[in-house]
């Protein structure tokens, strides 16, 4: 599973996941790549309950390639979340960017 690749990941690994409907949430530990079969065959989902992917750690880092982001919810209504485990802390993620391509993430809360 996905969730079992971020576990077991050494930073910067590449985790290649098939095509399909994935549910989350992912939680990223450290610096990964998330690598999809394209944003059209491969979806992660949280299921329109939970965040789709939580950076969990200081230092978490993950980069996306040919999946999309589907149904997510977190704390403050976005689909990434940063969460700090310790205190149950959230901050908003915005992302920039039209259609196919480039999207930049920055914390917006």
């Amino acid at each position: 599973t996905i969730l079992a690749a971020l576990e077991k990941a050494p930073p910067r690994a590449v985790i290649a996941v098939p095509e399909g409907v994935h549910r989350g949430p992912f939680v990223v530990r450290r610096d990964v790549m998330i690598k999809g079969a394209g944003p059209t065959k491969t979806r992660l989902s949280g299921g329109g309950t939970d965040p789709v992917i939580v950076l969990a750690e200081p230092g978490a880092r993950l980069r996306l390639s040919g999946v999309a982001i589907v149904e997510g919810a977190a704390p403050l209504g976005a689909g990434l979340a940063i969460l700090d485990l310790s205190t149950g802390a959230a901050r908003a993620i915005g992302l920039t960017g039209a259609g196919v391509g480039r999207v930049t993430a920055e914390v917006v809360s």
